[in-house]
């Protein structure tokens, strides 16, 4: 049976108005604001937020420019040292300690061959490998390695059209914000998918990324 893990992130409100001279002297309202939804944002992204102002504008639904944003977090690092910057990613040191992680059943509908293969061969095609020239062996790899993850998409969005639509979309989302993206990461911010959608125009949704 499939499980999934669960992160719920612990904010101790005590600590942190009372206690926490860092959050109460030397962030303003908007950093302390930015500081908390970078917590509950690590807990979605496995501790992996990718440094990109564009991104956390995005997936925050911030009002702050560009500029600011990255101001604002900049000095979040400077406050709180055990937020980092590491590669292209901010992670948070202590996090297994900000955190507690369960494991769920996850139960998925039932879904035939034919509506996996129609998801995986639009992502396959998103990704550069157009399936009608790729040898059965690839294209058998690919499958073992992507029904889990497809059977999630296709629950997310109760059938094919909207999961392609969703895959499409997130890639030119995260390219255009110069991210790379996988069929997990479709998975992951379907939410946002849903989200931002600005309107609907011959079947695609427009990206909130100019």
């Amino acid at each position: 049976m499939p499980y999934t893990s669960i992160v719920f992130v612990k904010l101790f409100w005590k600590d942190l108005i009372y206690d926490d001279k860092r959050f109460i002297e030397q962030l303003s309202d908007q950093e302390k604001g930015l500081y908390l939804m970078l917590l509950l944002l690590a807990g979605s992204t496995d501790n992996k937020i990718p440094y990109n102002a564009e991104y956390i504008k995005i997936t925050l639904h911030l009002d702050a420019d560009l500029l600011n944003i990255i101001t604002m977090i900049d000095k979040i690092l400077s406050v709180y040292p055990k937020l980092i910057k590491k590669g292209n990613f901010l992670k948070f040191k202590n996090f297994n300690k900000l955190t507690n992680q369960i494991r769920i059943a996850e139960e998925y509908p039932t879904f035939s061959r034919e509506q996996i293969t129609l998801v995986l061969n639009a992502y396959l095609l998103e990704k550069g490998f157009n399936p009608e020239i790729q040898t059965g062996a690839f294209l058998s790899q690919q499958y073992a390695r992507y029904t889990k993850t497809i059977k999630k998409l296709l629950s997310l969005s109760s059938g094919e059209e909207k999961a392609v639509e969703a895959i499409k979309w997130i890639k030119n989302w995260l390219e255009k914000a110069g991210l790379n993206w996988t069929l997990e990461t479709v998975v992951k911010h379907y939410d946002t998918f849903l989200g931002s959608k600005d309107k609907q125009t011959n079947g695609v949704w427009s990206s909130p990324i100019k």
